[in-house]
């Protein structure tokens, strides 16, 4: 018998409610990471925003430039390469790179932050990359 791919649906949330979520998602991340930097020489995590003007060499006169995204980028180093988080506000995902696994986009379905294609869990595909590649484990 044929085995098909069971694409999951997601419906869209509010503008500020995906903020919201996918905010909270990326500082449970960053706070899970910091303690293993201690124990990880070669581990810098960096947390931030992107806004419109990101990548003009202007200085920007407008302080309140609209945030596009926000993004957690977690470097191992030359050798080990590294994972980043970006959060997309259009199209409401994130968008998960690894050097492991690749890139792939999840939506959030209420509770988690699943993939699209095949409905899998991003903290558990990002725990399963990383823990091959330092010391200890991201506690989620």
């Amino acid at each position: 018998s044929a085995v098909s791919k069971k694409r999951t649906e997601v419906s869209m949330l509010e503008p500020g409610d995906f903020h919201e979520v996918s905010s909270t998602f990326l500082d449970k991340l960053h706070d899970s990471l910091r303690p293993l930097v201690a124990i990880n020489d070669d581990m810098i995590v960096t947390r931030g925003a992107r806004t419109d003007d990101d990548g003009d060499e202007e200085e920007s006169e407008n302080e309140n430039e609209k945030v596009r995204g926000e993004y957690l980028f977690v470097d191992l180093g030359s050798v080990k390469g590294h994972y980043n988080f970006q959060s997309d506000e259009s199209q409401q995902i994130i968008v998960f790179v690894s050097p492991i696994s690749g890139m792939r986009a999840y939506k959030y379905n209420g509770r988690d932050w699943i993939n699209l294609d095949d409905g899998h869990n991003l903290e558990g595909l990002f725990v399963r990359d990383i823990i091959r590649q330092i010391q200890g484990v991201p506690k989620l």
